[in-house]
């Protein structure tokens, strides 16, 4: 715990736009929870990889690539805990690693020296947006404006929402960690987390400037406030992948949140199985009775969507998003990715993870 903790407050003075826009927080405490409760995320990070061997690699064609170009680019590639960079690395030349969090560029670094492989692979550091330091920076010129409680709640609302516009210079801002046009991207696990960082800046502004108390007692406010923002970061996504003209694209992400309640604790010795399974029949349903179940111990589960009502499993939805491409493959699986009595959570959580491969449409 303390070599992770000196890492974050060196990388803090080191990296102060990724500290301020939460990045190294949320990097961090990816990493603690992966330690903590690795049974729980190891299937998971195998399907991720499963699915990249299954179809990365087969949609394209790698011997095609120019020395110029990136072969691949992987946005969101973190600790390359869900990334099979040694099957990648025998698939394409080139790799471009993308993440927001500075602190894996190490990691990084450390994988390209044990690799076997002769793969060229360039390392960026970045919001894949482009929009959140933008977005932050007004944010916190508009709390800093004279006015009364009410008058400044209701200014900082309103920029929130208004928020939701892309400045010209963001647009197709991935190109920036690109030296050509790559043949493949994998979106890996990222598109439902970029919202998540805008609404922890959010909520950590307004805390500060009005109090916790505040905040809670006008949560729906500016939850509704926010929702704008979030839903344009998960379209504008799809936007810039689509930019890039790519070949073949690989999305990971999670679609749907459960939060569950359960009669006794699954953490820590419990079944990894989530107690609540899905399938496309019936929808979310108890996977397992637990024993006993009293009127006050009954199992309950909330569902929210993690994509902000995007709701990327229909097709057509997806043919909008991304006109070019034709889907040739998707599943589906569960991440339990926090079990019910963990870190002294009142409820665990599941999410229900996506795996879609775009390929590009003869012309």
């Amino acid at each position: 715990m303390l070599p992770r903790l000196v890492q974050y407050l060196v990388s803090s003075l080191l990296y102060p736009q990724a500290r301020k826009l939460g990045f190294l927080d949320m990097g961090m405490g990816i990493e603690m929870r992966s330690h903590k409760l690795r049974r729980f995320w190891q299937p998971h990070f195998e399907l991720c990889r499963e699915f990249q061997r299954k179809w990365l690699g087969h949609a394209t064609d790698a011997s095609r690539v120019s020395a110029n170009d990136a072969a691949l680019m992987v946005l969101g590639a973190g600790h390359l805990y869900d990334a099979d960079l040694d099957f990648l690395a025998q698939r394409f030349p080139n790799i471009a690693l993308v993440d927001a969090n500075p602190v894996v560029r190490s990691i990084w670094r450390r994988a390209q020296r044990n690799s076997q492989r002769s793969t060229s692979i360039s390392m960026h550091t970045g919001d894949v947006s482009g929009l959140l330091e933008h977005w932050n920076n007004r944010l916190t010129a508009q709390l800093a404006a004279a006015g009364t409680q009410h008058e400044r709640w209701e200014n900082a609302l309103r920029d929130v929402r208004d928020a939701a516009v892309i400045p010209a210079e963001s647009k197709n801002i991935l190109g920036r960690f690109a030296e050509g046009r790559p043949l493949s991207v994998l979106s890996l696990n990222l598109l439902s987390q970029i919202p998540l960082v805008w609404q922890h800046n959010i909520e950590k502004k307004l805390e500060k400037r009005f109090g916790k108390q505040w905040l809670c007692a006008h949560e729906q406010e500016w939850l509704e406030a926010f929702f704008p923002g979030a839903r344009l970061l998960v379209d504008q996504h799809f936007a810039d992948l689509a930019a890039l003209n790519p070949e073949s694209i690989l999305l990971l992400t999670d679609v749907q949140y459960a939060y569950y309640k359960w009669p006794q604790k699954v953490w820590p010795s419990g079944s990894i199985e989530a107690p609540f399974k899905w399938d496309a029949r019936s929808g979310w349903t108890i996977g397992s009775e637990p024993a006993p179940i009293t009127r006050t111990q009954a199992p309950s589960c909330e569902v929210l969507s993690a994509l902000y009502g995007l709701d990327l499993e229909n097709a057509e939805v997806r043919k909008e998003l991304l006109p070019d491409y034709s889907t040739k493959a998707a599943e589906t699986w569960l991440w339990h990715i926090l079990p019910f009595g963990a870190e002294g959570q009142t409820r665990g959580i599941i999410h229900r993870v996506c795996a879609f491969l775009f390929t590009r449409n003869a012309v």
